[in-house]
């Protein structure tokens, strides 16, 4: 307790001593007092009614008694600095931290509907429609269809004068046929009356029962009438003259045998046998070893000759036939046709007076056709000698095959005559 007194009693004799020295300066500053030692300071502050209070620190001397010059010089007067007790500073109270500021929706309101204002109802305005007077359509007048008329034909039929100078076509009389014998034959069918005999007796599994190879002069008589005019005689080529002469060895057979003992197979030989007499090798046994005689079998000559690559073709119908091939096609087939129907029809030895032969000829002139076509193809089934005429284009031509003529289309004059025995 008394420490306690002591420290507070230097404090104030500091505090006092302080706040002097500032007015002391603040006056000095103004000129009204001047500084005096600290001594004179306090001996004159001690006539100031201010309470003395003794500080223990400091020795504050006495006026009154005798100043002795100090022996020793005064050691410095330490003052303690103040202690300034810590300024405790409390912390603020702890707040609470500020809840959001919540805005209430506004209270809900229902929409409000709209106001439906109907539009004010107007009258409808009625519009009289303009009075059209009808239109009055007449019917048109009934046409008649056009009357398509079938196409016309000229048909005409006659007795063939016996001086052989009767018109069918232009191209094309109508001729009594004259006595022929055997020396009056084409070197070619000469060639293949020789080969025919010698290849007939050759057997093969197609031949019929019973059969017996014809002779020589009864093959003669199925080409006794392809004489040079009707049969022509042709240039045979490298090729063909050596077929030609292996096939007429009468010594070698060798070729023979390979051509004739497998009529369906086809040999290189086989292509220059068919281009120098116009038929096939099957053709010719077919016709001339096993149907003598036969006019139908003749008649099936009346086809195109075809090479074998025609039936190897993808597709056939485009296959471009060879020139030699269309040659044999044009003219030598079409006269190996005609002078054997005409063998079979007058055979050697039995040939009647000429006065007893009668021929007659037929011709119809229009379109072409189905009429056309069905009256050709009945033609050729009966033995005519037939050709056509195209006066639009200058065609004029035999026909052996309806193959022939299957691209006409313009009025044509068709032409036949046959002979026979009255």
């Amino acid at each position: 307790m008394k420490n306690q007194s002591s420290r507070g009693q230097k404090q104030l004799g500091l505090g006092r001593i302080v706040m002097l020295s500032s007015i002391m300066f603040l006056l000095g500053c103004n000129g009204a007092v001047k500084f005096t030692s600290p001594v004179q300071l306090t001996s004159d502050s001690a006539s100031v009614d201010f309470p003395v209070v003794p500080d223990p620190g400091v020795v504050v001397p006495d006026p009154e008694e005798p100043t002795e010059p100090p022996e020793t010089p005064t050691p410095p007067v330490v003052v303690d600095p103040p202690v300034t007790p810590p300024v405790v500073v409390e912390p603020p109270p702890a707040q609470l931290p500020t809840p959001p500021v919540v805005v209430a929706p506004p209270p809900f309101q229902p929409p409000v509907p709209p106001v439906l204002v109907e539009p004010p109802v107007s009258p409808p305005v009625v519009i009289e429609p303009p009075v059209i007077p009808p239109v009055v359509v007449e019917p048109p007048a009934e046409v008649e269809p056009p009357v398509v008329s079938p196409p016309s034909y000229e048909f005409k039929s006659g007795i063939c004068a016996s001086e052989g100078t009767t018109p069918v076509t232009s191209c094309m009389t109508c001729q009594t046929p004259s006595v022929g014998e055997s020396n009056s034959l084409s070197h070619k069918a000469e060639q293949l009356l020789e080969i025919m005999t010698l290849s007939c007796p050759i057997p093969n599994k197609s031949e019929p029962d019973h059969y017996v190879a014809p002779t020589k002069k009864e093959l003669l008589q199925m080409l006794h009438r392809c004489t040079p005019e009707a049969y022509q005689d042709t240039v045979a080529s490298e090729e063909q003259s050596r077929v030609l002469q292996q096939l007429l060895d009468p010594v070698n057979s060798s070729l023979r045998q390979k051509m004739f003992k497998g009529l369906w197979y086809h040999l290189p030989q086989h292509k220059s046998f068919e281009t120098y007499f116009g038929l096939e090798i099957h053709e010719a046994v077919q016709v001339m070893c096993y149907h003598k005689y036969n006019v139908k079998s003749v008649h099936d000559l009346g086809g195109q000759l075809l090479p074998a690559e025609y039936f190897e073709a993808p597709v056939p119908w485009l296959y471009q036939m060879p020139a030699e091939y269309e040659f044999a096609n044009r003219q030598i087939r079409p006269e190996l046709y005609h002078c054997m129907m005409e063998s079979l029809a007058y055979p050697i030895n039995k040939f009647p007076d000429p006065s007893e032969i009668q021929c007659r000829y037929e011709t119809l002139r229009g379109p072409f056709g189905e009429r056309m076509e069905a009256q050709i193809e009945n033609w050729l089934n009966q033995g005519f000698k037939v050709g056509v005429d195209v006066p639009e284009s200058g065609l004029c031509k035999d026909v052996t095959d309806l193959e022939q003529i299957k691209d006409l289309h313009d009025n044509v004059l068709a032409g036949a005559y046959v002979c026979e025995v009255r």
